[in-house]
This record gives structure tokens, sequence and C-alpha cells, in this order.
């Protein structure tokens, strides 16, 4: 990988940005599966805490934009488990999110 201008390997990333990268990694798979009809991925994918390593905020929106050009694509679900909803709810439609506030359940 290239980070700035130089090549470094996967173990010389931050968690961060190794969470970036496996995500990126899981959405270009599954979008080039449905896209050449290739594999049998079961249309669901689960993040749970990707805010738990640093992510600025626009890197967070990026991620979601992406999330949900996949879904629409692949026809997925995609569950997104966090204790900080905050962001999320700023870049989730209300129709596609489902939020525990104060002491309740999702369920």
């Amino acid at each position: 990988m290239l980070k700035g201008a130089r090549s470094v390997t996967y173990t010389d990333l931050t968690e961060g940005e190794k969470l970036r990268v496996k995500i990126a990694t899981a959405i270009a798979l599954v979008k080039h599966g449905y896209a050449n009809n290739i594999g049998r991925h079961p249309g669901l994918l689960v993040l749970d805490s990707p805010a738990a390593e640093e992510m600025p905020e626009a890197d967070l929106a990026t991620m979601v934009e992406a999330l949900q050009e996949v879904a629409q694509e692949a026809e997925m679900q995609i569950f997104v488990a966090t204790r900080n909803a905050g962001p999320l709810v700023a870049l989730l439609p209300a129709a596609s999110r489902v939020v525990a506030e104060a002491d309740n359940y999702v369920w």
C-alpha cells in the first residue's frame, strides 16, 4: 500500500487505517462479486464499532456513503453497531437506522 508517497505493509498501518482497509476490501469484494455474478455472499455485512478506532468524520462519511451504495447495488443489509451513534444518525436517513437511546434496547 501507499501511505503518502511511501510504500508500507498492513502491519505498518495504524489501527484506524487497518479498519478502513478492511472495510474498503469488504466493499470492493462484494461489489466485484455482484457485478460479475460470482461468489455466494449471504447479503449481510456486520460492522462492530467502526468508531472504536480513531476515524475522522470525513472518513466515516465516505465509508457510510460507500456502504449505502453497495447495499443498493448488491441488495445487502448492513448492520453497524456502535456506542457513538451521533455521527451515524447525521449520515443515515431515519428509515435506515434503529437507535437505542438512554437505557433502551434496540429490539
